[in-house]
């Protein structure tokens, strides 16, 4: 039996060497998720609880307007599908549908967290420049809130903002848009982006937490990539990879093989944790990885 001294001793290695093994994982794991609290002052655990006061519904959802419905499936095989879902989202929330105008969606707690900043910067010059589509579906903070419904008053027929959340609209903007808008100053995980890709929808990301460590970034030079992604939390940052996106989009063969990739991609658990065992077995003395 192990004297107590001895046992207090023995229970400071084992520790010490769990510490070890916690701080190799941390220090392997994406730099940009090391980065999360260091650069954002605002990182608090009130950022990821549920909006509990948030209305469910807009205005004109509770009066009746129709939620838009998938117009038709589709798969990697059947992307000209996608463009009926297009136009029955565009049609249902009261925009104009043209072929030739790309269409860019946002679904987010309104929020500095969320990047909406950047929104107020970018996307009015983005509009007025282009032909583009933009469909916002959240709430949150009023000066957010009103930036969107000015826009849409600058812009009738091509910019709406439904207030609130539904889940149905969500993924209806995630399937209908050509793009997915997420400029995050700081995300750890990020769902929607993922949505985005199985569904053919590119996001446009900054390069933060979970955004980074699931979006492959476009390069135009290759053809190569699921999505667009931007370094800088400015709305220059924001408005440059959106121009990327447009670019990449008026030219359909490079488009089909940007979102034919981007619906290849899985998240499942089973490559998660392959990638665990992989990373575990890694840090095990070479005699022991045979064992």
């Amino acid at each position: 039996m192990l004297h107590s001294t001895s046992r207090s001793a023995l229970c400071v290695v084992l520790l010490s060497r769990t510490l070890l093994r916690c701080e190799w994982l941390m220090a392997n794991n994406e730099e940009t998720k090391r980065k999360e609290t260091e650069t954002s002052s605002l990182a608090s655990i009130t950022e990821f609880l549920p909006d509990t006061a948030a209305p469910p519904l807009a205005a004109d959802l509770a009066m009746g307007v129709p939620i838009p419905t998938f117009s038709s499936r589709y798969s990697e095989k059947s992307l000209y599908r996608k463009e009926k879902n297009k136009r029955a989202l565009l049609e249902s929330v009261g925009l104009s549908y043209e072929p030739d105008a790309p269409a860019l969606g946002i679904v987010t707690r309104l929020s500095h967290q969320k990047g909406i900043e950047l929104l107020e910067g970018a996307l009015p010059r983005v509009l007025a420049a282009t032909n583009a589509r933009f469909v916002a579906l959240g709430n949150g903070e009023p000066r957010y809130e009103s930036f969107l419904r000015g826009l849409a008053q600058q812009f009738p027929g091509r910019a709406v903002l439904w207030q609130g959340f539904h889940e149905k609209l969500a993924h209806m903007i995630e399937a209908g848009v050509d793009l997915f808008l997420m400029p995050s100053l700081y995300e750890p995980c990020g769902l929607n982006q993922m949505y985005s890709q199985r569904y053919g929808t590119p996001p446009i990301v900054r390069r933060t937490g979970g955004l980074a460590d699931t979006v492959t970034p476009y390069d135009p030079r290759t053809g190569e990539g699921t999505g667009f992604v931007f370094d800088h939390f400015t709305a220059q940052g924001l408005e440059w990879a959106i121009g990327l996106a447009l670019e990449a989009w008026r030219d359909r063969k490079a488009w089909t093989r940007l979102q034919k990739a981007a619906m290849a991609r899985h998240f499942g658990w089973s490559e998660s944790a392959a990638a665990y065992v992989s990373l575990y077995q890694s840090m095990l003395p070479a005699e022991a990885r045979h064992a």
